[in-house]
């Protein structure tokens, strides 16, 4: 799923190139869309219908209304009140997955059935609803 764009993006009254294999997330905030990166935040002009769309293949996914997450940058997700979950992403930020996209992100994580198998070092599976446990992401 490593399908890139560059895009150009505004940061600091400088127009820049920007690698969307950089971005943690996208967020739309007061009619503008941004592309946070791990340290900088960068405007660009793509709404996020448009960006859900180039990315549906990738590890992009809409986790509410206002905000598309790269699932690559994400290390953890945990369960929250009400049906949502708190991702933590590398740089240590955390964002909320609506209970609307929950599904969403479950799908792009083959995790429709609401399970997930965690194997240990010494190779011993077990199998945990994902309602009530946290997911720790191996990216390799």
């Amino acid at each position: 799923m490593a399908k890139t764009q560059n895009y150009e993006a505004f940061y600091e009254n400088e127009i820049v190139q920007l690698d969307s294999k950089e971005v943690y997330y996208f967020e739309s905030v007061d009619n503008k869309v941004y592309a946070c990166c791990e340290k900088k935040v960068f405007e660009i002009k793509q709404k996020l219908y448009e960006l859900e769309e180039i990315y549906k293949q990738t590890d992009f996914v809409r986790i509410s209304k206002s905000m598309i997450v790269n699932i690559s940058k994400v290390s953890k997700i945990v369960p929250m009140f009400n049906g949502r979950l708190e991702g933590v992403l590398c740089n240590g930020e955390k964002v909320i997955i609506t209970r609307q996209y929950v599904a969403n992100l479950k799908k792009k994580l083959g995790l429709l059935d609401s399970k997930v198998i965690l194997c240990n070092h010494k190779g011993v599976n077990k199998s945990f609803d994902v309602d009530f446990v946290t997911i720790d992401i191996l990216i390799l």
